[in-house]
C-alpha cells in the first residue's frame, strides 16, 4: 500500500494545506519557517502512528479558530487529515481472490482521521459484486437453490435457510460447505466494507516521525543498550540500537565470552558499517567505523574478600 497523496486542515498553523501528492521514494516538504511543514508532517503522522498517540484538539486545533468554530459543532468530529493510498499488485490479487475482481472502479482510496481518534475509510466496493463472486463459489446446484441475490445479507439468509431434507437430490456435503462459507465471512452481519477491511485494514503504512537526531556516544554500556526500548530518536542509546540493528547484530553476539567469536563478530560489524557509510559519504574514502568491546571482568564476592585481608 502506497501513500499517493495527503490533505491537512484545520490543525496548528494549517488552515488547509490543499492537496499534496507524494513521491514514491522521498517526499520533500520546502517552506519558509513557520510555513507549516512539521505540521503536516505531524499530522500525517496521527494517522497511523507507531505509538499510537491520539490527537489533542485542545492543543493542535488552530488557537483563533477553536472558541468561533466550537460554537458551530463538535469540533472531535472534524478531519484534520485525510490521505490517499494505493493499493500494490499483492493486495489487489488478494482481494480478487477472495471477493472478486469487480470490487472497486478505482485502484485507490482515501483514510483519514479525525480529533476524537477515530479513522474513516472512504471504499465503498460494491456489494451486489462481492455476492455475487461468493455465491459463485458455491456448487451449481446450490447456485440453482439460491438464485440470483444482490445482498450479502440475502445470500447468507438464502443459503441458511435450505433445508437439506427438501433437497434430497443435492449433495449434504455441498450444502454444509455453502453453510461454512457464511460463517467464514459472518455474511449474517458483515457488510462489504467489512470484508474488504479485513484483508487491507492491517495493511494501512504505519508512521514514525523525528524531530531530532542524537549523537551516538563514543562508548555505550551494552547492558543499558539491551535495556527496554524507547521511541525511535529518544535517546542517545536508541542511536545505539539503531546502529546496532543496522549492523545485522545484537549486544548480546558483541559482548560474547569467547575472545575469538567476539573478535571476529566486531571485524565483520565494523566492516559492514563502514561499506553501508560509505554509500551515502564520498568526502573521505579513508575513513573507517571500528567497532570495539572491552570485556569487563567481575571477581567473585569470595576473591575480593580473601584479597581484603590478606
Amino acid at each position: 500500500m502506497q501513500l499517493k497523496s495527503f490533505r491537512v486542515r484545520k490543525f496548528r498553523n494549517i488552515v488547509d494545506s490543499g492537496q499534496v501528492k507524494a513521491s514514491e521514494p522521498v517526499t520533500c516538504l520546502v517552506g519558509k519557517n513557520e510555513a507549516g511543514k512539521s505540521g503536516a508532517l505531524e499530522a500525517l503522522y496521527l494517522l497511523n502512528p507507531a505509538y499510537k498517540l491520539k490527537p489533542d484538539l485542545e492543543k493542535q486545533y488552530p488557537r483563533w479558530l477553536l472558541a468561533k468554530d466550537r460554537r458551530s459543532g463538535d469540533l472531535s468530529e472534524v478531519e484534520f487529515i485525510s490521505a490517499e493510498f494505493a493499493l500494490d499488485s499483492d493486495e489487489i490479487a488478494e482481494l480478487e481472490e477472495t471477493l472478486g475482481s469487480k470490487l472497486f472502479n478505482y485502484d485507490s482510496f482515501k483514510v483519514t482521521r479525525a480529533y476524537s481518534g477515530k479513522n474513516l475509510w472512504h471504499v465503498g466496493p460494491d456489494e451486489a459484486a462481492i455476492a455475487a463472486h461468493l455465491r459463485g463459489k458455491l456448487s451449481k446446484d446450490v447456485q440453482k437453490i439460491v438464485g440470483k441475490v444482490s445482498t450479502l445479507k440475502a445470500l447468507a439468509e438464502t443459503i441458511n435457510g435450505i433445508d437439506t431434507a427438501a433437497h434430497e437430490d443435492v449433495d449434504g456435503g455441498e450444502i454444509k460447505a455453502a453453510k461454512g462459507l457464511v460463517t467464514e465471512h459472518n455474511l449474517l452481519k458483515a457488510t462489504a466494507f467489512d470484508l474488504v477491511h479485513e484483508i487491507i485494514g492491517d495493511k494501512l503504512p504505519t508512521f514514525f516521525r523525528f524531530t531530532g537526531y542524537n549523537t551516538l556516544p563514543g562508548r555505550i554500556d551494552l547492558r543499558e543498550v539491551t535495556a527496554a526500548d524507547e521511541e525511535p530518536g529518544n535517546s542517545a542509546m536508541q542511536t545505539a540500537r539503531a546502529l546496532i540493528a543496522l549492523a545485522g547484530t545484537t549486544a548480546k553476539q558483541l559482548s560474547a565470552d569467547d575472545y575469538e567469536q567476539r573478535r571476529g563478530e566486531m571485524e565483520a560489524v565494523s566492516i559492514d558499517l563502514t561499506n553501508q557509510v560509505f554509500d551515502y559519504w564520498k568526502q573521505n574514502p579513508d575513513l573507517e567505523v571500528i567497532i570495539d568491546v572491552d570485556k569487563e571482568k567481575y571477581r567473585s564476592t569470595t576473591e575480593r574478600a580473601w584479597r581484603r585481608d590478606s
